[in-house]
């Protein structure tokens, strides 16, 4: 049954929807720590081109696959030349279909032995963009890609780097890197993979005492994959305490990795090995593939760009399939669910269809497609297969329900061609969606800030509702009263989603 609702201006409402704005999105309150690179005096001649997927493409603006708008303060022709080559580079490896806003400043940092840093400019929670892991927190350019719509603007970077002014650099894009200069491109690459994620929390104060997260139990989804021994992760407080000396140790003692399904895969089964030196540093610990095994001249270091030191004379213009693999763990190489949750119903007239779309950066098995439902908010489940809907990417399946009076919980799940496992919402069935089929008893919701004074002279009056139910609307209505004396109402405008005036 839709639902006509009046809104009378001098009441009063407490129970408020937020509704999809950035208010429904847990953003976390602290950043991370930005993360450096630093500027070896070592000198290693050497020269890794661009990855072949951008050298096929030959840099077009038709053929990148994401879109990296900066805003250059500071930087003169030269160094933003070399910028641009090396954001065109990263807008052939990476797929977002959302704008990616990066602020870039020019500045002396004070020393020489600091290229340059970089941090996202804002993290928000797996549970509401689509992430893999609904409590980790997600670098918003990787949230948006994975919500598919902007979360911040241009107003609002998604990265903020800083480039040393003072440091001697080397402006060219083909890797001729002298003896006496470091490579800008290769260094703006590594600033741009940190801001895209490869950054966290973890950190080990003066006391050994090792520590992460942002202070509500949550941290960034790079920590989530942190381990010394296979499958013992470092958020596992059942075997590491947060804070702990045992903590500390692990993230000093050189023995620190990153297994990531899709990383392993590409990579010969091999855990990626990060650097763990035994002094901690929060610019350069954890957060960087390790120095000596995959540094020049070392058999990996094709993987050799997120190592925490750039030498001299030393050109990296390709990620490597390590911090790829890396970024498709977190979230770079995705599946995305799409599906309008359902929504309490009177009456079975009509079966109850669960609908979804599904598409993949990568392969998904659709006959490992599942809905799985419960009556009992899953102390017991049922699991059904969503088939082909007749259209492209579109599943389908109907939920057997013969009984009015009844809660269903349900969520939709997926795999994808690494064995990682998707659902709508994320996290189930820890999560889940839910709807109720039976007599309507649930009463609309209404949010209106009442207007205390208008001028005189006015002819007119603006009224603004939101209003929301378990069903549907069919109208709202405005009763009121001039001198006391009541009115006849007055049927608001649906202006969109929720929104009436």
């Amino acid at each position: 049954m839709k639902k006509n609702v009046l809104v009378g201006m001098l009441i009063i409402l407490i129970n408020l929807n937020s509704g999809f704005g950035q208010t429904w999105l847990d953003k976390a309150g602290r950043r991370a720590d930005t993360i450096v690179c630093y500027g070896s005096d070592e000198v290693h001649r050497s020269f890794i081109p661009p990855p072949r997927e951008f050298l096929l493409k030959g840099g077009n603006e038709k053929n990148k696959t994401a879109d990296i708008i900066v805003n250059y303060i500071g930087f003169n022709t030269a160094a933003q030349e070399a910028f641009e080559y090396a954001v065109s580079i990263w807008e052939t490896m990476i797929v977002s279909s959302v704008p990616i806003h990066m602020e870039a400043n020019w500045t002396n940092m004070g020393t020489g032995g600091v290229l340059g840093n970089c941090r996202a400019g804002a993290y928000y929670l797996g549970l509401y963009v689509g992430g893999i892991n609904p409590n980790a927190y997600y670098p918003v350019a990787l949230a948006e890609k994975m919500l598919g719509r902007e979360l911040t603007g241009a107003d609002e970077p998604d990265l903020i780097a800083n480039f040393n002014s003072i440091a001697n650099w080397y402006k060219g894009t083909d890797g001729a890197t002298s003896d006496t200069q470091h490579d800008l491109v290769s260094v703006v690459l590594h600033e741009i993979t940190h801001g895209l994620g490869f950054i966290g929390t973890m950190d080990v104060d003066m006391q050994d005492m090792g520590s992460y997260g942002f202070g509500n139990g949550r941290t960034i989804i790079f920590d989530h994959f942190l381990e010394l021994l296979p499958d013992q992760r470092l958020t596992d407080t059942l075997i590491y305490n947060n804070p702990s000396i045992q903590l500390g140790s692990a993230m000093t003692g050189g023995n620190l990795f990153f297994p990531g399904a899709v990383q392993m895969k590409e990579n010969n089964n091999s855990r990626a090995k990060l650097y763990s030196p035994a002094t901690f540093d929060p610019g350069s610990s954890v957060y960087h593939l390790d120095e000596a095994q995959y540094s020049p001249p070392n058999a990996d270091s094709v993987h050799a760009l997120m190592t925490p030191f750039i030498s001299k004379g030393e050109a990296i213009h390709d990620p490597g399939t390590v911090t790829l693999g890396m970024m498709a763990d977190w979230g770079w190489i995705h599946t995305f669910i799409d599906h309008k949750p359902l929504v309490d119903r009177e009456d079975l007239s009509t079966p109850v269809l669960v609908e979804a779309e599904i598409t993949s950066d990568t392969d998904f098995y659709s006959d490992s497609t599942y809905l799985v439902y419960s009556y009992d908010e899953f102390e017991t489940d049922d699991t059904l297969v969503l088939g082909p809907a007749g259209k492209e990417d579109q599943f389908e399946v109907i939920i057997p329900v013969d009984i009015s009076d009844r809660t269903i919980s349900y969520y939709i799940s997926t795999q994808d061609d690494y064995g990682r496992i998707y659902t709508h919402p994320s996290g189930g069935p820890d999560f889940y969606h839910q709807f109720y089929v039976g007599p309507d008893t649930v009463k609309p919701e209404i949010e209106h800030f009442p207007i205390e004074f208008m001028l005189y002279n006015n002819d007119s009056l603006k009224i603004k509702a939101a209003v929301t139910d378990n069903l549907a609307i069919d109208s709202v209505y405005v009763e009121y009263m001039l001198n006391d004396i009541a009115q006849n109402p007055l049927r608001m405008n649906h202006d969109s989603l929720d929104d009436y005036s």
